[in-house]
């Protein structure tokens, strides 16, 4: 009995082919120079301190994937079926697409799944005790405070007796509140820090804004 693939088969199979090889590649990228590293047991610390064939190596490697795709379109057009680049290529580029989800998604989705309802005793606990540094408690619940917009109306007294002294007074305007609330959520490279804006008119808040 003889194995036959169909056409939609041998698709699907040079997809997953692409896709898989693109996850080696980038493993390799990123993992690569520490693999040869153990294996030789040589030191370097960076890439312009590497031997010149581990240079020559990385280079050609980095660029083995377009050259795969290039000479299977070449091979395919010699046969008159491009079906096999096509294939490879498109799972090489949904792995690529894949990594940029997460890396400009992934925030995003973390950031609604650990949202938390305000809790004044929590926002005020010393960083220590909820693990501030690595995933900031008022980064989660601050978006709860201000949907329910609890601040607007308060005076500056009850602001401070609710969200503790604020880290700068007169941070945009002259009459504002301004809280760290720690690291941003969004973003790619997320380097700047959240911040709760409080403005206030004749000692009552009047808005609320968020920085970035």
């Amino acid at each position: 009995m003889s194995l036959r693939i169909t056409k939609k088969q041998f698709f699907v199979w040079g997809i997953l082919a692409g896709f898989l090889i693109s996850s080696i590649h980038f493993l390799f990228m990123l993992k690569g120079m520490n693999v040869i590293r153990t294996f030789t047991g040589e030191r370097f610390f960076g890439f312009d301190n590497q031997r010149e064939v581990y240079k020559v190596f990385y280079h050609i490697f980095s660029y083995a994937p377009w050259f795969v795709i290039l000479i299977l379109f070449i091979w395919g057009v010699i046969k008159r079926n491009i079906s096999l680049s096509l294939s490879f290529g498109t799972g090489y580029l949904l792995f690529y697409m894949a990594v940029l989800s997460f890396i400009f998604f992934g925030p995003v989705v973390h950031d609604y799944a650990t949202r938390r309802p305000f809790d004044a005793a929590l926002w005020k606990a010393p960083s220590s005790v909820h693990g501030e540094s690595n995933d900031p408690v008022k980064t989660r619940m601050v978006d709860d405070l201000l949907n329910r917009k609890i601040l607007i109306g308060m005076s500056k007294e009850e602001v401070i007796s609710l969200l503790g002294q604020p880290t700068q007074e007169n941070y945009l305007s002259f009459d504002d509140f301004m809280y760290c609330l720690g690291q941003q959520r969004r973003g790619v490279l997320r380097l700047d820090s959240e911040l709760l804006v409080i403005s206030f008119i004749k000692d009552k808040a009047v808005a609320t804004k968020l920085i970035p």
